[in-house]
């Protein structure tokens, strides 16, 4: 018993200090879901996430958000998934060449989330374009939200082509959230951000989900069904999340082809509002933070501390 109070003493005293030390993270989380941020015993998906960003620094995390390095590692996974085309790359804005620029272009750095710059062909300027890749290039991007991941990337940029449908449109984004090679729930969006970007929620087999995102973004017609490209993505999900306690799978597909778009290891950096939060977290309780490489992987220092008490307390809780 005293182990037990000792443990929970400790990992919420170590808690508390995180979420101090991390104050601007911890005031997102609580302006947005109207509670403090469960570091202790993290159960439902936001905070599997937030606790995520601060204790588990798995070296893997550096390589699948960088937006460069990863697609050699899905490569390796997934041989026959393709990627959009990369049209230039570098570290200069300067050095980027002008006929990258002739045509409509994905323009982005591979070290960070949003840093995304949709060029029609025309606009933005060039001048206007090498200003913004410069202060992105220039910044260390998930610092205060603690986002450790991004922290040892060395930004880059990369030039993608602009994925379309036969018709012009946008491609469609399925976002795959996967355990250890076992889906749980897919976001599928369709339209472009700009006009009428819609989204839904669905099973691994394309059952549609009770719950949306708060935020205003509408469903997808009820008459939509999944089609073969969801069913791909869902496939190469599993390989790719294979090994991993969770993963966000991230694809784009145009025309019945999916492309590999990214690998999210924080989704919403654990923020995110669901119309039904509850339905979500039970949905995730196949994310096992057990088989996380924190707690499989012995740490140093305070963090070895954590991760003991920890694991007998989750130890005790499933008994």
């Amino acid at each position: 018993m005293f182990r037990g109070i000792a443990d929970t003493l400790f990992l919420r005293i170590a808690s508390a200090l995180i979420l101090l030390a991390y104050w601007r993270a911890t005031w997102k989380f609580i302006r947005r879901l109207h509670r403090l941020p469960n570091l202790v015993f993290p159960s439902s998906y936001n905070d599997k996430v937030f606790w995520r960003k601060f204790l588990d620094h798995n070296p893997d995390w550096r390589v699948f958000n960088d937006k460069l390095q990863v697609r050699d590692r899905v490569a390796e996974t997934c041989p026959d998934l393709p990627s959009a085309p990369i049209l230039w790359s570098g570290s200069d804005p300067a050095a980027i060449p002008d006929t990258v620029l002739a045509a409509p272009a994905l323009i982005k750095t591979n070290h960070g989330s949003g840093y995304n710059i949709f060029y029609d062909g025309h606009s933005p300027t060039r001048p206007e374009i090498e200003t913004q890749l410069t202060a992105w290039l220039s910044e260390t991007f998930g610092t205060w939200m603690g986002e450790w991941g991004y922290w040892h990337i060395r930004p880059q940029i990369l030039i993608e082509a602009r994925l379309t449908t036969r018709n012009g449109g946008p491609p469609a984004n399925i976002n795959v959230h996967a355990c250890d090679g076992k889906v749980v729930f897919v976001g599928v969006y369709l339209g472009s951000k700009d006009t009428s970007r819609q989204l839904s929620f669905f099973t691994s087999d394309g059952q549609r989900l009770p719950f949306t995102t708060k935020g205003g973004t509408p469903p997808i017609d009820p008459g939509w069904i999944p089609g073969g490209d969801f069913h791909r993505a869902v496939e190469a999900a599993c390989r790719l999340s294979r090994g991993v306690d969770y993963l966000r799978c991230d694809f784009m597909a145009a025309d019945g082809v999916i492309y590999f778009n990214e690998l999210t290891t924080y989704p919403g950096s654990g923020c995110l509002r669901f119309s039904d939060p509850d339905a979500v977290s039970l949905l995730m309780k196949e994310w096992d933070i057990r088989k996380s490489w924190f707690l499989r992987t012995p740490q140093s220092g305070w963090r070895e501390v954590w991760r003991r008490a920890l694991s007998r307390r989750l130890a005790a809780r499933s008994q």
